[in-house]
C-alpha cells in the first residue's frame, strides 16, 4: 500500500519498537497496522491517554479538595449553603459534616471509627467519635448532641471522671470543641 499521497513514507522505520521499546513473538498483524498507520495509530493513542486523564481528574473528588472551596463564618450554621457545601453535594460519603474553623467554611466526609478504650481517641485531633442516629460512630469536629449522659463520647480527653449532657450538648471539663 502506497502512502504518498498522505505525505507518508511506504513503511515507517521499526515503529513498534520505536514506539514500545519491547518486542513479542507474534505481533506481526499489530506490526503491520502500526507500520502503515503510524501517524493515525499515535494520535489514538494520545486522544486516548488525554481523554483517560481528564476522566480520571473529575470522576474522584476528594474530600480535601471540597473543603479547600471556603466561605467565610462565624459559626457553623452560617455554612449549610457554602461553597464546601455544594462541593461535597455529588460526593459518595458514609457521613458528611459541614463547619466553620479559623472564619472559613469546610466540608468533610465523615469517618467511621470505633472507641475501645477511654484513654485513647480513635479519631485524628481534633475529631472525636460519636454516635449518630443510624447506631454507627462517625468521627466529628462538630459539638456532639445528646440526650443523656449515654450518647457522649467514650474516650476522656482528660482527667476528669466523665462527659456531661448540658442543654443537649456533650461537655467535658476543660475541653473546647473546635468549632461552635
Amino acid at each position: 500500500m502506497n502512502l504518498r499521497h498522505l505525505g507518508l513514507p511506504p513503511r515507517a522505520p521499526k515503529p513498534f519498537g520505536l514506539f514500545f521499546g519491547f518486542t513479542c513473538k507474534n505481533v506481526a498483524p499489530f506490526r503491520r497496522m502500526v507500520e502503515h498507520m503510524p501517524l493515525i495509530f499515535r494520535l489514538c493513542i494520545c486522544c486516548v491517554f488525554l481523554v483517560a486523564s481528564a476522566c480520571e481528574e473529575n470522576a474522584a473528588i476528594p474530600a480535601q479538595d471540597a473543603a479547600a472551596a471556603s466561605t467565610a463564618c462565624m459559626r457553623n450554621a452560617d455554612c449549610a449553603n457554602s461553597e464546601a457545601a455544594r462541593a461535597l453535594e455529588n460526593i459518595r460519603c458514609a457521613g458528611i459534616e459541614i463547619y466553620c474553623m479559623a472564619g472559613l467554611c469546610k466540608a468533610d466526609c465523615m469517618q467511621l471509627c470505633e472507641e475501645v478504650r477511654e484513654d485513647v481517641n480513635p479519631c485524628d485531633e481534633p475529631r472525636l467519635c460519636a454516635k449518630s442516629e443510624s447506631g454507627l460512630s462517625f468521627c466529628t469536629i462538630l459539638p456532639i448532641k445528646c440526650n443523656d449522659k449515654s450518647s457522649c463520647p467514650g474516650f476522656l480527653p482528660g482527667s476528669s471522671d466523665a462527659w456531661l449532657c448540658d442543654e443537649g450538648a456533650c461537655r467535658y471539663p476543660g475541653y473546647e470543641f473546635s468549632t461552635h
